[in-house]
């Protein structure tokens, strides 16, 4: 039965507000040359994303631009034991390591030009993935995972970068020294009942089905403030609210033949996805605007106690502070290089239990460079590289070594997590512990790098 109603809700799976290639590598080739810390000197419609208080300084422009980011981020899974394997764990898929080339591609487009007022300016920005709108992936981050992939996934890369972003912005000078802007990232999302008769209850492929299908709209507020205290100096401070996917299908399930009878028809079965969850984000930064040169720095708050897993379910992971440092230098009127370094500390503590969260701490090196063509024209090239710290992973390995696996034993063979009764000897918590059909069992190593790129063309018009 469960898989008919699964792809039904595939099927009906919407578009969604999630994490994406921004949050990642910055928007906009300049941002990317600079490390991502250009929330106070911002000069064009990307300040939609890093400051909307900096469109009161951006050009009155238009443009479009190529992203493009190559994930080579792996996930290897160490050796199982023998002598483990829960019941018919044979005859399941086979535990595979996640270790290929992921290649995501984009367009970026945008726009930002006054609004009545010189002082009142407004700017709108779009990332559009190629290969499509609304990709949802979702996997457990524990044993369930054994029924399906049987694999682990890194939780802050691979499907995140395939997102698309849709987001504007309104910014108002009050004064020569004081900017504010305000802005909504929106995305459609999705609500969805399914009503399904199933004529024969043995043969669960057969089903008739009708659907109620809401598209919903999902919003994440974003606040800015541009300060420029004495000339040559820039403070910026933002906020960015927290945004999923988050699908809701409900399944009204009917079996033929049990009409009338005793069974409470029909069945709910309620399935919950929160998919590529971003957290609040607070961010301070500073630039220096020197003749040639320009100096950046910037910090991020990320509220990352508030993740959910794909499930719903508290992740606990802890809350992070991000740095980064931009260097951007002008040998002519026309010519622009760029330079940036940033390190991003992970999120997930040691997975050393039931779960398998993965992600590595970062460190980020950026390179780019620009160029002004006439008076009209400008185009901006920018690369960044995330090298992911090497992490050994190893579940808790009790003393004198794993026990054999036996009926009474909770803390290492239990497929049953959450248990409410107490076996003699083994209390409810153990199933706490790692479970054997875990494709984290015994251990697993993540590490590798991502590249992120792009190329910009913008008109002042």
């Amino acid at each position: 039965m469960q898989k008919p109603l699964l792809a039904l809700a595939v099927f009906a799976a919407p578009l969604a507000a999630r994490a994406n290639a921004f949050d990642l590598f910055g928007a906009g080739a300049r941002a990317q040359g600079m490390a991502g810390a250009v929330g106070a000197a911002v000069d064009d419609y990307t300040a939609v994303w890093h400051n909307p208080a900096a469109l009161t300084g951006a050009e009155q422009s238009v443009g479009i631009g190529l992203v493009a980011a190559f994930d080579r981020s792996s996930v290897l899974l160490f050796p199982r034991p023998s002598g483990y394997d829960p019941p018919g764990y044979g005859g399941r898929t086979p535990r595979a390591d996640t270790d290929e080339l992921r290649t995501t591609t984009a367009l970026l487009a945008g726009i930002s030009f006054p609004l009545f007022l010189e002082d009142l300016r407004v700017g709108a920005l779009l990332l559009a993935p190629f290969g499509g709108f609304g990709h949802v992936s979702s996997h457990f981050d524990d044993e369930r995972e054994q029924h399906f992939g049987n694999r682990i996934e890194h939780d802050m890369l691979g499907e995140r970068l395939k997102s698309e972003v849709i987001a504007g912005a309104l910014a108002y000078r009050i004064g020569s020294w004081l900017s504010l802007g305000i802005g909504l990232t929106i995305l459609p999302s999705n609500r969805t009942d399914a009503y399904v008769y199933t004529p024969n209850p043995t043969d669960p492929s057969q089903v008739d089905a009708n659907l109620d299908v809401e598209q919903t709209w999902v919003k994440a507020l974003t606040v800015g403030l541009l300060v420029e205290p004495i000339d040559r100096l820039r403070l910026s401070a933002g906020f960015h609210d927290e945004d999923a996917f988050d699908l809701r299908v409900r399944s009204h399930v009917t079996l033929g033949g049990t009409e009338g009878g005793e069974a409470d028809e029909p069945y709910v079965q309620n399935i919950d996805t929160v998919v590529h969850y971003s957290p609040p984000r607070f961010r301070l930064g500073a630039a220096l605007l020197l003749d040639a040169v320009t100096l950046t720095a910037e910090g991020t708050y990320r509220a990352w106690s508030r993740m959910r897993d794909h499930h719903g379910a508290e992740a606990g992971f802890d809350d992070t502070v991000d740095v980064a440092a931009g260097f951007e230098y002008a040998p002519t009127a026309t010519t622009f290089l760029r330079a940036g370094a940033a390190w991003h500390p992970s999120p997930v503590p040691p997975q050393t239990g039931r779960t398998n969260y993965v992600d590595n701490d970062r460190f980020v090196v950026a390179l780019g460079a620009g160029r002004r063509i006439g008076e009209r024209w400008m185009v901006d090239f920018g690369v960044q590289i995330h090298a992911l710290v090497q992490t050994d992973t190893y579940k808790r390995r009790p003393a004198g070594g794993f026990p054999a696996c036996a009926p009474d034993v909770g803390a290492i063979c239990d497929e049953v997590p959450d248990r409410d009764v107490d076996r003699p000897g083994v209390p409810a918590s153990a199933t706490k512990g790692l479970q054997t059909g875990n494709p984290g069992f015994p251990g697993f190593s993540s590490g590798g790098y991502v590249v992120g790129t792009s190329l910009d063309l913008r008109y002042v018009f």
